[in-house]
């Protein structure tokens, strides 16, 4: 089928824009988008801890984990393999916008409020389109153990490089340090 097509040439990760463009203008009109963001200091920490965790048990992650693993958090973030957010250089905004910016998904879930933001999107689906999707918690998948508050792993120059970086996220979606 072409779901099927179209889930080969996207992969797991795909932008919006590059969405659009495979299913088409029509699907794209007919259909729901969201995408989810994340408070960006956090998941630096979560990405790296995840390099530390559960990357060394990945065979084609191997070497990067070992060298990961020799990194202190603030010189992760500004190395290469902090760079990368799942296996792309990306911001977050390029995820959720067209080539003008213009956020182009109709919600924006936050990993903060993952569950409550999935039961809207049940809701919606169900008001709008009469789909029944059973609502239910989300399972957490590739977690890392974290017993420390992010906030604890950042210096004031770490802090602010993260804001930097990631300067549209945190003031189109008002997050926080």
């Amino acid at each position: 089928p072409k779901s099927d097509r179209i889930q080969r040439k996207l992969g797991n990760h795909a932008t919006a824009d590059k969405i659009r463009h495979a299913v088409g203008d029509k699907v794209w009109d007919d259909s729901f988008k969201f995408s989810i963001v994340r408070n960006p200091w956090d998941q630096m920490v979560s990405v790296w801890q995840w390099w530390q965790q559960i990357a060394p048990e990945i065979p084609n992650c191997k070497k990067g984990a070992a060298i990961v693993k020799s990194m202190s958090f603030p010189v992760f973030i500004r190395s290469a393999f902090g760079n990368r957010i799942n296996e792309f250089a990306l911001q977050p905004e390029d995820w959720l916008t067209d080539k003008r910016g213009t956020v182009i998904v109709d919600f924006v879930c936050r990993t903060e409020t993952l569950d409550q933001d999935f039961q809207f999107i049940c809701r919606k689906l169900k008001d709008d389109r009469g789909l029944d999707i059973p609502v239910s918690p989300l399972e957490k998948q590739n977690a890392t153990n974290r017993e420390t508050h992010y906030r604890e792993f950042y210096d004031l120059a770490s802090k602010e490089f993260v804001a930097r970086r990631f300067q549209w996220l945190i003031q189109a979606y008002g997050y926080r340090f």
